[in-house]
């Protein structure tokens, strides 16, 4: 019980943004659950006789057990299929993006966690002037990063009038 104490003085807070370290945390956690539940179970055991305490103690440390690497499995799986994370709003951020002087139109945004805390996205740009493209690139990157905290982030721009088709190569076997 106390090792596990220590321990979790020692990551003293930091395992909000990784995925690993709130695993370490969980499983800190839930060492020292189960040390002090085998203590009071021991306790209740050894001096009133309630056989019972060491089953229900256990049971609840399975039960908090399950449910914290339940959420890591969750997030986990997120990751790996490339979900967008919770809490981000594609709606909002194409809106934005349509908010950015120079750009007609958005489409095939795509938002996914690359890991705990890094989101990346990618998304085509249909603009009236190319002339301007650092411009719309640097305020799009600008506004995904400052209203959404995207840093990973890849934009095409396509000049209007632009037909999806036209980025499509015909390759014929020879």
């Amino acid at each position: 019980l106390v090792v596990n104490l220590v321990g979790l003085k020692l990551l003293g807070g930091h395992s909000h943004g990784s995925l690993n370290l709130r695993a370490v945390n969980l499983h800190l956690v839930f060492d020292a659950l189960s040390s002090l539940g085998a203590i009071v179970a021991g306790v209740l055991v050894g001096g009133w006789g309630l056989t019972s305490a060491d089953a229900i103690a256990s049971l609840i440390i399975a039960a908090l057990i399950f449910y914290g690497a339940f959420q890591l499995l969750f997030e986990s799986v997120d990751i790996l299929l490339e979900a967008a994370p919770r809490g981000v709003n594609t709606d909002q951020i194409k809106a934005d993006l349509l908010a950015v002087g120079g750009v007609r139109d958005v489409h095939d945004l795509h938002v996914w966690g690359l890991s705990t805390g890094v989101v990346a996205l990618s998304a085509h740009l249909k603009v009236e002037d190319t002339e301007q493209s650092a411009q719309i690139l640097k305020g799009c990157g600008d506004l995904l990063k400052k209203n959404h905290a995207i840093e990973h982030v890849t934009l095409q721009l396509e000049p209007l009038p632009f037909s999806h088709d036209d980025t499509h190569l015909n390759c014929q076997k020879s």
